[in-house]
């Protein structure tokens, strides 16, 4: 038995499914040294510093 999914659309409510939503990696596409950089720098200039941990 074949089965036919409807074709894939952008779900914008909730969870994804791959088989039927279309996606975009949102990691992929910044550079998390940069990210750091401007958070760093923002939360630098009120007087506290800032402390995170890079986790895998």
């Amino acid at each position: 038995m074949n089965i036919e999914l409807p074709p894939k659309f952008f779900n914008t409510a909730g969870p994804i499914q791959p088989d039927i939503h279309y996606n975009v990696d949102s990691l992929k596409r910044i550079e998390l040294d940069e990210v750091l950089m401007l958070i760093h720098r923002g939360v630098g200039d009120v007087g506290f510093p800032l402390k995170y941990e890079l986790r895998d």
